[in-house]
């Protein structure tokens, strides 16, 4: 994608007031066909029946039609909501440029698994009209950069009896006239209660690398000393996926899995574990999906807290809680000097909050110490096994694996290693362990690990992919289970 596609300062002068208002009527004027049923969920009144809500939701019927067909890749439409998620039955902005500008309809999705749909049409609208907008600033300092839209659309996640939206992962689909499309990608939580799982969707990472306006914590257009930006704002569109982040490539699969088997799920963004109002809850387990390479501080007091409340920990994912990173001006810029962290002012006012490595000495707080196991930087281009250790082990049960035996193509892209640096939890385990063709550190180990403290435990798989294969191959699923199994957590039906 070029630096940035939008030249011009055009702004869109639309009503809010009245546009909300339109917006709220024709929220579910969805198509009568059953693919594209918008039939509620029933309400649940007490906890028990709470509990059961993700299993009815995914029964009704859903659709295939969140997928996008005309890729709006050189600016033609691009949009982004004003927050990463929301309290259900809140009010949802998106802020959308077209170029040129003209008329865009929408769909929202709630993403799950709806009998192998993928997705579940929640509400359609427009033609609306959407102007051209400002071109992003730049500060040439830290390299931020950030949009000053005007908010294009507002809609609400209250169905239309004033129920609120199921806790999920929403995808805005916008289709311009000319049949441009773009995603904007939120998610709604339940502030109301707890449910038996968090689930982290790592959008941390997603903002690292989004270059909208050709700057991200890799990359700098504008040729910044260092090679990247030292800031990143949250207010822009993101250029992964399309507008969906790293959603659908790295952890819908997950989503998918968890919401076909009626798991009593919630869904958080990074910013709702690690930002200034973070919680994660009396939860049975935390399970964080996709990639989850950057988190704050706070994020790992939190992950720290729970554990010793009970709370058990499973990261589905690798090359994880690796940088660390804090959020300013709201939660709506992101911090990372990363290995230019000799540049952070936060290095003369409270050194241990500095954007570098977790185990560098100046923050001294490796991630194995919660995790088990920590990335050594490596990466490959293709595919290779998870080689199974301890089969003998829980999470193994009715896999029947053995010692030895391989898993295909599970190990990909970024993994992680035990480390003899001191700090490895007690009585830690190894599920799997084996080296990992590559040519950046030859020798390089994939390890997997497990181990208990009190009642609750954690996992760690050391794998990006991991999560991706959980319905592709049941030996993974299963593994998964016998996670949720052993945290107390129940797999409802509808």
């Amino acid at each position: 994608m070029s630096p940035h596609p939008f030249r011009g300062r055009i702004w869109a002068r639309l009503g809010l007031s009245t546009l909300a208002v339109t917006l709220l009527a024709t929220q579910l004027q969805c198509s009568g066909g059953n693919e594209d049923s918008v039939e509620n969920a029933p309400p649940s009144a007490n906890s028990s029946e709470a509990a059961k809500a993700i299993a009815r939701e995914n029964v009704l019927p859903g659709s295939s039609a969140w997928r996008m067909g005309n890729h709006a890749m050189n600016g033609q439409l691009a949009a982004y909501a004003d927050r990463e998620s929301y309290a259900a039955g809140s009010d949802v902005r998106i802020f959308v440029s077209a170029n040129p500008p003209g008329q865009f309809s929408w769909k929202i999705f709630r993403m799950g698994g709806y009998r192998g749909m993928g997705g579940r049409l929640y509400g359609e609208g427009g033609p609306i009209p959407a102007s051209r907008q400002a071109d992003p600033t730049f500060e040439p300092t830290t390299g931020l950069v950030a949009t000053d839209w005007t908010p294009t659309l507002t809609l609400t996640t209250r169905h239309a009896d004033g129920t609120s939206w199921l806790t999920g992962v929403y995808l805005a689909l916008l289709t311009k006239a000319d049949g441009w499309q773009t995603y904007a990608i939120f998610i709604v939580r339940d502030d109301s209660r707890d449910a038996e799982v968090a689930v982290h969707l790592p959008t941390a990472t997603w903002h690292a690398y989004n270059d909208f306006g050709g700057e991200s914590l890799y990359v700098s257009s504008h040729g910044l000393p260092g090679g990247h930006a030292r800031k990143v704002s949250l207010d822009r569109p993101i250029t992964l996926g399309f507008g969906s982040g790293k959603f659908l490539y790295e952890e819908a699969e997950a989503v998918r899995w968890l919401e076909d088997r009626g798991y009593d799920v919630e869904y958080h963004s990074s910013v709702d574990i690690g930002g200034s109002a973070g919680r994660i809850g009396n939860h049975k387990l935390y399970m964080t999906i996709g990639h989850d390479e950057y988190a704050t501080m706070a994020t790992l007091d939190r992950l720290e807290q729970a554990l010793t409340a009970g709370t058990s920990l499973a990261f589905l994912t690798g090359n994880t809680l690796v940088w660390q990173v804090r959020y300013e001006q709201n939660d709506r810029v992101m911090v990372g000097y990363k290995e230019l962290a000799a540049e952070d002012p936060m290095r003369l006012i409270n050194p241990r909050l500095t954007s570098a490595l977790f185990r560098d000495p100046i923050v001294n707080r490796p991630e194995n110490q919660i995790t088990g196991v920590m990335s050594d930087g490596s990466h490959n281009e293709q595919p290779t096994d998870w080689i199974v250790t301890n089969p003998d082990h829980w999470v193994y049960a009715n896999t029947g694996l053995t010692n030895g035996s391989h898993i295909p193509n599970l190990v990909f892209y970024e993994w992680d290693s035990l480390v003899a640096n001191g700090v490895t939890p007690s009585g830690l385990i190894v599920l799997a362990s084996s080296v990992v063709p590559n040519n950046i550190r030859p020798g390089s180990r994939h390890e997997a690990t497990i181990y208990e403290r009190g009642r609750a435990f954690v996992f760690a798989a050391g794998t990006i992919y991991f999560n991706q294969h959980m319905n592709s191959q049941p030996v993974v699923g299963q593994m998964v289970s016998n996670l949720l199994d052993r945290a107390g957590t129940t797999a409802y039906q509808p």
